[in-house]
């Protein structure tokens, strides 16, 4: 009955922060409302998931859930809204490779909401799913100009370079996804290293959700046949 909004507080952090998220819940009728708290307290559910990729394309996808209680009433007057925080470490065991997208939803069980002299059989609020990227240190130095600075990474050799092509990636505005996209294509035959070309390889398939490794005529033709899709696109 009420409308729920999960918050973080930026759309980007680092491996190894620790950020808040935070969980509101807005009364838009006209009169208040209260939350009816459980004998064993309001649970908080918070269900958090990682998509990990490395240079090199490999990718798993880890989950975990939380449960902590809410040490407070939710009493709402109309148009008011209710903010609590819950922080959330961003540390996952293994390689932290190069880049990760956060997937953050929450559940709030109860016992109903009594409002006026109503009370409503209502088990849960549903806090819909957020998202945000999680990126190695250095990462604030590619955020100015991220098209610029994916051109100049793929014709660098070192191997500490390979993990920021994919934090380009997605940096990218997207007005310069498609882009970007045809920018590795080419790069593909022009790379360095063959370490290099399969990172190009691996930004490429995680820009766009396909996968033709170190086959740069089939990339091509997916271009020119008019089969470009960008990652989220819907």
């Amino acid at each position: 009955m009420s409308s729920a909004i999960l918050r973080t507080p930026d759309l980007y952090a680092e491996f190894g922060d620790t950020v808040p998220i935070y969980f509101e819940i807005h009364n838009p009728f006209g009169e208040s409302l209260e939350l009816l708290e459980p004998s064993t307290g309001f649970l908080l559910q918070v269900q958090w998931g990682v998509e990990r990729w490395l240079p090199s394309g490999a990718h798993d996808f880890l989950q975990s859930t939380r449960n902590a209680l809410l040490d407070r009433s939710v009493s709402l007057e109309a148009g008011e809204v209710f903010q609590a925080s819950s922080p959330l470490e961003l540390k996952i065991p293994g390689n932290p490779g190069a880049i990760w997208e956060v997937t953050v939803q929450a559940t709030l069980l109860m016992d109903g909401i009594s409002m006026g002299e109503e009370v409503y059989p209502v088990s849960k609020v549903q806090f819909p799913l957020t998202h945000f990227y999680v990126f190695p240190g250095g990462w604030e130095t590619l955020v100015d100009a991220p098209f610029d600075n994916l051109a100049r990474l793929v014709l660098l050799g070192p191997d500490s370079v390979d993990r920021h092509l994919l934090v380009c990636c997605a940096l990218l505005p997207q007005s310069q996804e498609r882009q970007a996209i045809r920018l590795l294509a080419d790069a593909i035959s022009t790379a360095p290293n063959r370490r290099r070309a399969i990172t190009i390889a691996a930004s490429l398939a995680w820009m766009t959700g396909s996968d033709f490794g170190l086959d740069q005529q089939a990339w091509k033709e997916w271009i020119e046949e008019g089969k470009m899709r960008v990652r989220h696109d819907t």
